[in-house]
């Protein structure tokens, strides 16, 4: 049996999470939960709790409920923790989190736009570009940063399932291979 990518998991998982959430009209609390266990969850030791099959079942719905009643989380959000204690799912949940983020933020006409270089870039030139996008794009857009010291200049940029490759050794690469072609 061939092994579901991670990415798909999650994804399945933050659809289902962003679902319930949208019939009940409760988006905006769920959003606030992921961020109070994103921060919470930067502590490893309960996460290697929750996926530790050395941990019974009935212990790791007790720190469910202590986490849920804690950091005062909704239903839902609590009930996607059960789930995913229950079907030793835990390791995904980082991955879950990103995935309902990047639903939210489509949904609401919001754009996540990966951009990478290979030296940070200037507040104008951010200023800049984030414009340009949102004008060609006719889109809002959130720009993330990587750097990249490979590019050697440019940048490349990841949105949806789309690459606008726009770096120096992209180009560099494209002449090299004209190149070959005229010998």
């Amino acid at each position: 049996m061939k092994k579901e990518p991670i990415k798909n998991i999650a994804k399945q998982y933050a659809l289902s999470l962003f679902d319930a959430a949208e019939e009940q009209g409760k988006i905006k609390q769920v959003c606030d939960d992921i961020q109070k266990l994103e921060v919470m969850l930067k502590d490893d030791v309960i996460l290697k709790d929750l996926n530790s099959p050395l941990i019974k079942k009935a212990q790791k719905n007790e720190l469910i409920a202590l986490i849920s009643k804690t950091l005062k989380l909704n239903i839902i959000t609590t009930n996607l923790l059960k789930v995913l204690a229950d079907n030793k799912r835990f390791d995904v949940l980082k991955e879950i989190f990103g995935a309902f983020e990047d639903i939210n933020l489509k949904k609401s006409g919001i754009l996540k736009v990966l951009v990478e270089t290979a030296e940070p870039l200037s507040a104008t030139q951010e200023k800049k570009l984030k414009e340009g996008l949102q004008k060609k794009l006719k889109k809002d857009v959130i720009l993330s940063y990587k750097l990249n010291e490979n590019l050697l200049g440019g940048l490349i940029l990841y949105y949806d399932s789309v690459q606008i490759d726009d770096s120096i050794k992209s180009k560099l690469k494209t002449m090299e291979q004209m190149m070959k072609g005229l010998k």
